[in-house]
């Protein structure tokens, strides 16, 4: 029972089902029952933004979303009611407008879509009541959403972050359990997992609205104990090496039992932190560590490349098996917060034409305007669901929006021709009521994991809801159908032909940003590898930095083939692995930065001066310059080759080591990363 309790779309569909009718509960002896249910229309306008999930300054954009709804819903009926000719101008206003907030951020973005679906649903009930009162019901119901949906969490111990810890636990045993059959197939994936990087992110932005709460510390621990583990797996000093040691016959077999055992134990505390149970310590996997640690530590003992990633490998074991037992991070340091640069510096970088959000602001008021427009040459009496389906169906790129608009599609039209098939079966009257408030809690939720079912039940729900109102039939199923036909239609037009923000013409600013952020957490380690005071919250900020840039190069080139005419995928996966297998060099020295080791003095400057002018090299690579591989830095491979070849296999030699195959990621980076020739 617990399991399905803190199911999150069940939890979700429970608190907002049960927030609903308690408001109409409170509702009903003071006969507010149809004006508070004619508020309930604000709910779709609730999730497009996601504000019942806390975040960074939650109230904050509460506050926002509760004037953005009252203006958009109370203008929008005022034109509709005194100067519905103005309607185009005004929807195409208000989507370039509103378009335009994506430029501070995701959550931003969404909030804009919520305020452009409440001045359509604005348009839609114009003439139910006042439009003034049509603004304090919407602000008010999602007053009220919010208030309980934080009752809620409260009451049920931040809920919504330890769903998302879960989720990021459970794949981390996920990943951790393919990589041996991994490491003996293809490989580990050249891509970075979009999927573990998204819920640290949502981690990360709810510890944020939580982080003042007395009791979130184990919750705290358990989220930087999980950045410390991600920051582990993707720790390989050389993956020739790593594979050719793991795979071998004697320790292949230790290897995939003690993943085996860890990933066991990492189900485990996704499973008590989603239903709410303590963060238990438990060390029934170290008895399968120590096998693994002793045939590494004599793996090592052979020396050379070999060696070294062995006694590295060996210790990486412990630190993973400390971290799963005790779920505690490896080492103390402040909550990394993310950054906030300013609101109007942030804008106005953005409102530039070569930026996605400005085009995509731009094509929003224009498929506002053009929709409005239809609607009324042809005049549809119900064709504000044009309005309606572009305001849902409209995504951040083409991929995300070439297929909403079929799930809406084909949600649409299922929910129609069920819904009509019940009707046609006698399901009428208080019969059609009944089912259509049972269909309230299962709509909701499937709203977390498909729009084409939510699309459905919720047509289905409209249809008996007519139903039962009495004008249900033809003047309801075929204006729906084809309201929703010409939205998904303009909009996929829209993202296929006008203006189109191809995410290939996106990489080269990403892969500028990520190098930099690269070269930035390399700067870090070799300032503390020349004894320079670098605290540890800037190295872990600077590898969350990069990291994150990796996320974004993979989810870019995932959608990139997807997209029409695309042709240089072999390229881009190259350059992910590089800039992968980079960042596992550097994480795989990061403790040994934390720990204080030094270099000779004149090595970890020479290492700046060598890291720098190879930067360099990648810039001038990027801007076009199809120059070789300099030979002065070919000389300093030398050198550093020469180094190893006279170093002890210690920490220091483990440096250089590692510092050697970097820059030879740097030349081939330097090849990879230069626009083809047209």
């Amino acid at each position: 029972m617990r399991r399905y309790w803190f199911n999150p779309a069940l939890n979700q569909s429970l608190r907002l089902s049960l927030g609903l009718l308690l408001a109409l509960g409170l509702a009903w002896p003071l006969g507010l029952v149809g004006p508070v249910a004619l508020s309930m229309l604000a709910l779709p306008a609730v999730l497009v933004a996601a504000l019942d999930q806390p975040s960074p300054r939650w109230w904050g954009r509460i506050a926002l979303a509760l004037l953005g709804v009252a203006l958009a819903s109370g203008l929008t009926a005022l034109i509709t009611e005194h100067c519905p000719a103005l309607l185009p101008l005004w929807f195409a206003l208000l989507g370039l407008a509103m378009g335009s907030a994506a430029a501070w951020g995701e959550l931003s973005g969404r909030l804009g879509m919520a305020v452009l679906v409440m001045a359509v649903v604005g348009l839609a009930t114009s003439d139910l009541a006042p439009a003034w009162q049509l603004a304090l019901g919407y602000s008010g119901c999602v007053l009220w959403l919010m208030l309980f949906s934080a009752l809620w969490y409260r009451l049920w111990r931040h809920y919504p972050l330890r769903q998302s810890l879960s989720a990021a636990y459970r794949r981390l045993a996920q990943l951790l359990l393919a990589r041996p059959e991994q490491l003996r197939g293809e490989g580990l994936p050249l891509h970075f997992d979009a999927e573990l990087g998204q819920q640290l992110g949502l981690c990360r932005n709810q510890l944020a609205a939580f982080g003042r709460q007395g009791d979130i510390a184990p919750l705290k621990n358990a989220f930087i104990a999980a950045l410390d583990l991600q920051e582990r797996l993707q720790a390989t000093p050389q993956p020739e090496q790593a594979r050719a040691l793991f795979t071998s016959d004697d320790i292949y077999p230790l290897y995939r039992d003690w993943t085996r055992a860890v990933a066991a134990r990492l189900m485990r505390i996704s499973r008590d932190l989603a239903q709410q149970r303590p963060i238990t310590q438990s060390d029934r996997h170290q008895a399968l560590a120590e096998p693994l640690v002793t045939a590494l530590e004599q793996a090592a003992e052979t020396g050379g490349p070999r060696g070294m990633v062995a006694h590295y490998m060996a210790g990486n074991v412990r630190r993973i098996a400390r971290l799963a037992e005790r779920v505690s991070p490896l080492y103390q340091r402040d909550f990394i917060g993310g950054e906030s640069p300013g609101l109007w510096a942030q804008w106005r970088k953005m409102m530039t034409w070569s930026s996605p959000v400005l085009r995509g602001a731009a094509r929003v008021a224009v498929l506002l305007g053009v929709g409005s427009l239809i609607s009324q040459y042809m005049g549809l009496e119900k064709g504000y669901w044009i309005l309606t389906t572009i305001a849902m169906v409209t995504q951040s790129s083409y991929v995300a929006t070439r297929n909403r608009v079929g799930q809406r599609a084909a949600g649409t039209f299922a929910g129609l021709a069920l819904g009509a098939a019940l009707v046609w079966l006698g399901v009428t009257g208080q019969g059609a009521l009944g089912l259509a408030v049972a269909l309230v809690p299962v709509t909701l939720a499937m709203v977390p994991l498909h729009h084409g079912l939510t699309t459905t039940f919720a047509s289905m729900l409209l249809v008996l809801m007519f139903e039962y109102l009495g004008f249900g039939g033809d003047s309801i199923l075929l204006p729906r159908m084809l309201d929703t036909l010409i939205g998904c239609v303009l909009v996929f037009a829209a993202f296929r032909w006008l203006w189109p923000q191809w995410q290939g013409g996106r990489q080269q600013a990403l892969r500028r940003q990520a190098l930099a952020h690269l070269q930035r957490y390399l700067q870090l380690l070799l300032m503390t590898f020349e004894g320079k005071p670098v605290a540890p919250v800037q190295l872990a900020r600077a590898r969350r930095l990069a990291y994150e840039q990796g996320v974004s190069l993979s989810a870019s080139f995932n959608q990139m083939k997807q997209e029409p005419g695309y042709r240089n995928a072999e390229a881009s996966l190259a350059l992910l692995g590089e800039y992968k297998g980079a960042m596992s060099h550097l994480n795989a020295l990061a403790p040994l930065a934390r720990r204080g080791l030094t270099l000779p003095d004149p090595m970890g400057e020479r290492l700046q001066q060598v890291f720098g002018e190879a930067y360099r090299v990648l810039t001038d690579a990027m801007a076009g310059d199809r120059s070789p591989w300099p030979v002065g830095l070919a000389q300093e491979q030398a050198w550093l080759y020469g180094e190893l070849e006279g170093q002890e296999p210690n920490r220091a030699g483990f440096v250089l080591y590692q510092m050697a195959l970097l820059l030879e990621r740097y030349q081939r980076l330097s090849t990879l990363v230069t626009p083809p020739s047209r």
